[in-house]
């Protein structure tokens, strides 16, 4: 390019094709959607036309791609050490036959194995004698799991339910290609309970398991890669900040389920090219703290770690311990390429939606051993748990509230709620500050707007302005407008109860008010597992599945005794035996703790008395009060 020519001074130069445009106004070649650069840019001498030169020489060169496990050609393959020597552990699909190769050539790639330098773990290390057996020889998955319960009990002090969750996670680390969706264990207490060492075991059995403390977003997308999903699996200490990271977090909340993508640009020194990171994969975590974001915990299964004495340290492995712990890994891994053909065993069970989607894969990898029974237990128990946390949230709780304000027409004014929020109730305790609230029990600030956008934003509700007119000027008045069958779902999802209670800790076991109860697949969660956990109250005996009415005795002293001065609109009246009569006693429905009327059914017939605002069908359209001293002497005159 020593001279160049009139009309190519200004045009345009593919460095991908080699081609001339002389188009202006663009930056793109239209022919291949590579960028251009003006051509009086092209300063090196020989390079006008560089992929028309090396075309010849190029087009019979094959690309070599570095692949460390999924399908090749005929062949599913496992990048390993054999005799210290990078290789693919074959196993043939459609004859399950095991064997070792250096690379595998297609007609336009050569893939080869991953180097031992180039992996984020302890490389899977074979002889060729070991392969040859292993194809010889079955492996055995209950012996697998008898060994690992063996180690688990050796490293790990936990109760029962907590060690056949990690038993269970270690073996679904190796069926990843068979699942598709998983649960994360969070091993969570004060330094020295052992959370890091169940974090350290997964780093030496789990599949290829990256360990790490506040891993960088990009090394997870990196470690993971574009070409296989389920490329090994992650273990990640001192987690307990990973909720500031919120492109950490949401990786994590995205990844549970197979097809989680991660778009990212990758820039050259020519082009940009748009790849897709395959984030999905087993995660397990340890901190002295749950992160706090409420998506990320729904997907935990929390390990409360006490302050133990294992058997032996895995932070302090002696030589025959490491020889054993990678001898149970690497059969692990075989016995994955023994049983790529089989399919996991369709379950029955009562696990629904998201429980489904944490728990089936689990039990289905033990399906079949004699572990199976205290899995399904196990399940169960970590269920409930996340079932607590639910009930137990923030919005659960301000839901209750909202349930408690509904007027007849499913209407809530703000300003009232807002009132009734900081001044009145005792669900959500709290403290009052320049008109945000702080609740005790969570790191959130209430304020107006937080309340307007958690009603229309999740609960669906509809905003409606009206004016009122004070002492003759008009006000605006925001309110909402609640939808019956959104009500519904979210006190089964709430687990909200019809009666007033002074607290959220709901019976799991409730009926028709509250949501599925306690799931225990037919065990039940022991109480000596419970103190393990920090969201979960005392165990209730679940031996009866359903309620049966009784018929409750209306006690007027007891009544009276129990309708308190803080529930009606006079603090200061609270009726005595001697302002009521026997009058009406035998139509008066169970009472609760507040006396609430109905003054719709007064007027109909007899009055009664009833437990809530909405307990009953039959006044859920009717207009209900607290009952006041006027409202009592009504009803039951003084005699």
């Amino acid at each position: 390019m020593n001279k160049m020519t009139k009309d190519m001074i200004g045009s345009w130069f593919c460095r991908e094709c080699g081609d001339d445009v002389k188009e202006e106004g663009t930056q793109w070649h239209t022919d291949c959607d590579h960028r251009l650069i003006p051509r009086n840019q092209v300063k090196v001498e020989g390079i006008d036309k560089p992929k028309q030169q090396e075309k010849g020489k190029d087009e019979n060169k094959k690309r070599t791609i570095k692949k460390v496990k999924g399908k090749i050609l005929e062949y599913f393959v496992e990048s390993v050490i054999v005799d210290g020597q990078p290789s693919f552990l074959c196993c043939k699909l459609d004859t399950n036959e095991l064997s070792i190769k250096k690379e595998i050539e297609s007609e336009d790639k050569i893939f080869r194995p991953v180097e031992a330098t180039e992996c984020g773990y302890t490389p899977y290390q074979f002889t060729n004698s070991e392969i040859i057996n292993a194809a010889k020889n079955r492996i055995n998955k209950e012996k697998l799991l008898d060994e690992t319960k063996r180690l688990i009990d050796k490293f790990i002090v936990v109760n029962e339910l907590a060690k056949h969750l990690i038993l269970g996670d270690i073996a679904l680390s190796y069926h990843q290609e068979l699942v598709n969706t998983v649960h994360y264990p969070f091993f969570v207490g004060e330094t020295e309970s052992g959370k890091s060492s169940a974090v350290h075991l997964f780093r030496h059995l789990g599949y290829r398991c990256l360990y790490g403390d506040d891993i960088p977003n990009a090394d997870i997308y990196n470690f993971l890669g574009i070409d296989e999903e389920g490329a090994g699996m992650i273990a990640e200490d001192e987690a307990q900040d990973i909720a500031k990271n919120r492109d950490k977090i949401k990786t994590y909340k995205n990844s549970y389920s197979r097809g989680s993508l991660k778009a990212r640009i990758v820039t050259t020194s020519y082009s940009k090219t748009q790849v897709f990171y395959k984030t999905f994969c087993l995660k397990v975590f340890a901190g002295e703290r749950i992160p706090d974001d409420k998506g990320f915990r729904e997907r935990l299964a929390v390990v409360n770690m006490l302050e133990g004495s294992p058997e032996s340290n895995i932070k302090m492995l002696t030589d025959q311990e490491k020889t054993e712990l990678l001898q149970l890994r690497n059969a692990f891994l075989l016995y994955k390429m023994q049983n790529l053909s089989s399919d996991l065993s369709k379950l029955e069970t009562e696990l629904k939606q998201r429980d489904r989607e944490l728990w089936e894969g689990f039990l289905q990898v033990v399906h079949g051993t004699k572990y199976f029974a205290k899995c399904m237990e196990t399940a169960a128990f970590y269920t409930n748990q996340r079932h607590e946390t639910i009930w137990n949230s923030l919005e659960a709780r301000i839901f209750k509230l909202i349930k408690h304000n509904l007027t007849q027409n499913l209407d809530l004014r703000l300003e009232e709620f807002w009132q009734y929020l900081i001044n009145e109730q005792d669900i959500l305790s709290g403290v009052t500050e320049k008109e945000t609230f702080f609740p005790h029990d969570f790191n959130s600030k209430i304020t107006r707007n937080y309340l307007s956008k958690l009603f229309e934003q999740k609960f669906y509700a509809k905003r409606k302005s009206t004016y009122r007119t004070d002492t003759g000027k008009k006000h605006l008045m925001t309110a909402y407008q609640f939808n019956t069958e959104i009500i519904s779902t979210l006190t089964k999802k709430y687990n909200v109860t019809d009666d007033v209670v002074d607290d959220l800790a709901l019976d799991a076991t409730s009926g028709e008010g509250g949501g599925s109860g306690q799931l225990t697949f037919g065990f039940e969660a022991k109480a000596d597992h419970v103190d393990h956990v920090d969201d979960l109250k005392e165990a209730k005996n679940t031996d009866s599945e359903t309620k049966t009415e009784q018929t409750v005795v209306f006690d007027k002293s007891l009544y009276l005794a129990e309708l308190q001065p803080s529930t009606a609109k006079d603090e200061k009246v609270q009726p005595s035996m001697d302002e009521v009569t026997s009058q009406n006693f035998e139509d008066l429905s169970s009472p609760g703790r507040y006396a609430i009327i109905c003054k719709t059914c007064d007027n109909a017939g007899p009055f009664r008395i009833i437990q809530d605002k909405k307990t009953a069908d039959f006044h859920k359209k009717h207009e209900l009060n607290y009952l006041t001293k006027n409202d009592w002497l009504l009803i039951y005159p003084e005699k």
